[in-house]
């Protein structure tokens, strides 16, 4: 009954880098898998305002059922073709994990 309301999940992690002459890190490139469909609970939000800002930040969470995928603080996650960032630990329960994310979407528009 659930599956009808999973959707696709695509985890982004970058991959170990390096070190510059400095010593200084460089980042890896982004790789990307393919979790299991997950369920999306949407969750607050608030809009973020000041001087040349107009954005929403929307906090909603992740759900996999029986199922514990890897995914770590630092991951961002494209959840439903949208792109958000993992915010926190994963909480992994005996039921499944649940994944709070973040995500700052902009409300302007282009001109």
């Amino acid at each position: 009954m659930l599956d009808a309301w999973r959707v696709p999940v695509v985890r982004i992690r970058d991959a170990e880098g390096t070190k510059d002459q400095y010593n200084e890190p460089i980042p890896g490139e982004p790789v990307s898998v393919d979790l299991p469909p997950a369920l999306f609970g949407p969750s607050g939000t608030d809009l973020a305002s000041g001087a040349g800002v107009a954005a929403t930040v929307t906090e909603p969470a992740v759900y996999w059922p029986g199922e514990w995928p890897d995914v770590q603080t630092g991951d961002r996650l494209i959840v439903d073709g949208y792109e958000w960032r993992v915010d926190g630990i994963p909480a992994k329960w005996p039921l499944g994990l649940a994944v709070a994310l973040t995500g700052t979407h902009s409300t302007r528009s282009t001109p």
